[in-house]
């Protein structure tokens, strides 16, 4: 549509009441406001907000609070640990002995701390798999000294299997274990 038709379309242009008057004057001719008092209603809504917040920030720092001494309370507990292992092996340092051989039980290892999730429980659905999998990698990565070993991480595995075929596995696992435990069978190919 061209502009003539569109003004042929619209119709007489009606011109404004105040056609040299812009927007700046026009701002300029209204009466000043004076500034008012808040109502009741928005001095009592501004009143609780600044409560509220002031509420917020009491809890926040008397949480904070809490957790910088608790962690100062670990801290001291790990710093007396590493005092008393640090003058327990100064004390009972052998003067000039023969290396003592390796020994043939394993080390005993804990888990670590983490800030790693555990994986969620598994039912066996195969939708489910790969991120069950992923969360074993990835706690398996996280502490590798202590899944070092296959039994662990097959526990640790067999830990959240609850449901459906996932738990039917387990169970079927567990007894072939206690069978061949029985029969004095070697359990290392249990684990394999």
């Amino acid at each position: 549509m061209t502009t003539e038709a569109y003004g042929e379309w619209r119709g007489p242009r009606e011109e404004p009441d105040t056609p040299e008057i812009g927007m700046g004057e026009l701002s300029g001719a209204l009466p000043p406001l004076e500034p008012q008092a808040p109502t009741s209603r928005e001095a009592g809504l501004e009143q609780y907000v600044r409560t509220r917040i002031e509420q917020e920030q009491r809890r926040l720092h008397d949480l904070y609070k809490t957790q910088l001494k608790e962690a100062k309370e670990e801290v001291e507990e790990l710093l007396a640990k590493l005092r008393l292992a640090t003058s327990n092996s100064s004390t009972s340092a052998p003067a000039a002995s023969a290396p003592t051989p390796p020994s043939t039980q394993p080390r005993r290892v804990d888990r670590t701390r983490t800030a790693l999730q555990k994986p969620e429980n598994f039912d066996g659905d195969r939708k489910k798999y790969k991120a069950f999998r992923e969360a074993l990698m990835l706690n398996y990565e996280d502490d590798e000294e202590y899944f070092a070993d296959d039994k662990r991480k097959i526990a640790y595995v067999l830990s959240f299997m609850t449901g459906g075929a996932a738990a039917a596995f387990r169970t079927e696992w567990m007894e072939t274990k206690i069978e061949k435990r029985m029969r004095g069978e070697n359990l290392k190919s249990t684990y394999e």
